[in-house]
């Protein structure tokens, strides 16, 4: 059996981070406010992370996610679409 990636590994790898933003539907919204449906989250859970143990383990339980996390995900336009460009701009990828 495989070991899980820590969550650390991920967090901030930019190529994960714009091929999670690349694979979702440009025009798709998600809610930044509520955890269960946070951009964020949903990256954390299609690898393999609860988003609800984040943020008890790494947030002290608020629900603001991390670092540059924040600036891609809360741009006032809540698409998928919208946040890969913040990614692309914020990371300087391509």
């Amino acid at each position: 059996m495989l070991a899980k990636t820590p969550i650390e590994n991920i967090l901030y790898d930019k190529e994960l981070i714009i091929n999670f933003l690349e694979s979702k539907d440009p025009k798709e919204r998600y809610s930044y406010h509520l955890s269960s449906e946070c951009a964020f989250a949903q990256f954390l859970f299609s690898h393999g992370f609860a988003p609800e143990e984040f943020y008890v383990n790494h947030q002290g339980g608020l629900c603001i996610p991390p670092g540059i996390w924040h600036e891609i995900t809360n741009g006032g336009i809540y698409t998928f679409g919208e946040a890969l460009k913040r990614a692309r701009a914020l990371l300087k990828y391509k």
